[in-house]
């Protein structure tokens, strides 16, 4: 299954890794098992009331399989689209 995600907004994060859970028919709990977590830490994720950290990204989407692309924003132009 090959899908494209545009990581990501804080508001969407928590959307995208439970549709990918859910896409998945993966449980909170198995998901967690696979990320050596506990339910409630996944829980917190997808209700966006804890922060993941990059390495905590990374680790949820190889779990799905999911290939991650992390690119530098060029400043000078988001600077100009903003203007």
């Amino acid at each position: 299954m090959t899908e494209t995600l545009s990581l990501m907004t804080e508001a969407n994060r928590c959307l995208v890794i439970r549709h990918l859970r859910q896409r998945y028919g993966w449980q909170q709990t198995h998901l967690a098992a696979a990320l050596g977590r506990s339910q409630s830490w996944v829980s917190a994720i997808e209700r966006g009331s804890r922060n993941p950290s990059l390495d905590d990204l990374l680790a949820i989407f190889a779990a799905f399989g999911a290939k991650v692309e992390v690119r530098r924003l060029d400043r000078e132009r988001l600077d100009s689209e903003d203007a």
